[in-house]
């Protein structure tokens, strides 16, 4: 039960934007939404033997009211609000200690270095069986600028650590412009994610307790993940709409030079049928 939970939690933020205000809609407030969407969605591990994140159904609560609002796991609170600017409080949990929560990661061992030259060492990788990498998850909190605007709406956002797990932070940009082709609702999304050194090194690099012997294993740099992402809707009735989402998320070149991570890109993704109560 657990393990579902935190499949819905990745699934609501991988794919969520910081507030719905972000994509100039108008939002009813002092109302409870519900809804749930059913068919099959996906979202691939960037860890070395790491499970892909699954479901078939994702629920969906929101709530508005005159400052607080509650979006699909996301909270904030609304500093700022009208047509031009939007200034938000907003807590929401980081995305990648999912990955550690779907299935067992197991780990590499890296041993002390066995070879040296002028210019690098190298060290040597044992295949023994090890206990698995466990990572917990972290809560950030932080401040959303967003700019809305009728060609293109603009969203700024960085967020700390303030759940004590890494004490790393997390800056967020992106482009995002919504449109409707009759019925169609199409929505495209481009965006750039920078995740600071200790929030990197917690969970993409080995501890001294996790390499054989304590080998010191050099930290990773601060990443920036880039991403595309597409939204599609069509209504069938008042309650129903089909629902299409397609996201890829290309991985910072010094991140995946880095022992846990296994492809340089991520594809998720999520097709089926929306029902709005």
């Amino acid at each position: 039960m657990i393990k579902y939970l935190l499949t819905l939690c990745c699934f609501w933020l991988y794919f969520g934007q910081i507030a719905l205000a972000s994509s100039s809609e108008y939002v009813q407030t002092h109302r409870l939404n519900l809804g749930v969407s059913l068919g099959f969605g996906g979202i691939q591990s960037p860890l070395k033997d790491g499970d892909n994140v699954t479901t078939l159904a994702i629920p969906h609560v929101t709530y508005y009211g005159e400052r607080w609002y509650f979006d699909d796991f996301c909270l904030g609170y609304s500093l700022i609000e009208d047509r031009r600017v939007m200034l938000d409080i907003v807590g929401t949990l980081n995305t990648d200690g999912f990955f550690f929560q779907a299935g067992d990661v197991n780990r590499t061992v890296v041993a002390q270095p066995t070879s040296f030259s002028l210019t690098s060492v190298t060290p040597l990788r044992l295949s023994l069986p090890m206990e698995k990498v466990e990572r917990d998850l972290s809560y950030l909190g932080g401040l959303a600028l967003i700019l809305p605007h009728p060609v293109v709406t603009v969203t700024l956002a960085h967020f700390h650590d303030i759940s004590g797990v890494h004490n790393g932070s997390e800056s967020r940009f992106n482009l995002y412009k919504s449109m409707e082709l009759g019925n169609h609702k199409i929505a495209i999304e481009l965006g750039a994610v920078r995740k600071s050194q200790e929030l990197i090194n917690y969970y993409y690099q080995f501890n001294e307790k996790e390499t054989f012997l304590g080998a010191f294993l050099d930290p990773l740099p601060a990443a920036i993940n880039k991403y595309i992402k597409l939204d599609y809707a069509y209504p069938l009735s008042r309650h129903f709409s089909i629902k299409f989402q397609i996201k890829q998320t290309f991985l910072d070149s010094q991140l995946i030079k880095g022992p846990m991570i296994d492809r340089s890109s991520l594809l998720s993704g999520f097709a089926g049928v929306e029902y709005r109560f």
